[in-house]
């Protein structure tokens, strides 16, 4: 896959005000309670106001999913077993249970 960064050479443009305040208004309006959607709402607001449009868009999305088993479960620091971690990268990745259960990777 090759990769356009042709806009590293640009300045960053300010951020649209008006787009953000419109798309502000337009979360408030839609069929659901204000702060349902978590971090998305202000997600979407910002995106709006750098998009400067009230509905942005994405139009590519690429998602990374990393995890690793450093050995920090045994330290008592994590909420849940190491089998659990395991277990939910299998959720998370389905594609992938083959190589979470044996460590290899393609």
């Amino acid at each position: 896959m090759r990769t356009n960064l042709d806009w590293l050479k640009h300045p960053a443009k300010n951020l649209d005000e008006a787009a953000r305040s419109a798309a502000q208004t337009r979360q408030l309006q839609l069929t659901k309670p204000p702060g349902a959607l978590g971090q998305l709402e202000s997600l979407a607001i910002r995106l709006a106001a750098m998009q400067g449009c009230e509905k942005p868009q994405i139009d590519k999305v690429f998602i990374s999913v990393f995890a690793g088993d450093h050995g920090i479960a045994e330290e008592n620091v994590s909420a849940f077993p190491q089998t659990r971690h395991r277990r939910n990268g299998e959720k998370f990745c389905p594609w992938r249970r083959r190589h979470l259960r044996t460590g290899q990777a393609d």
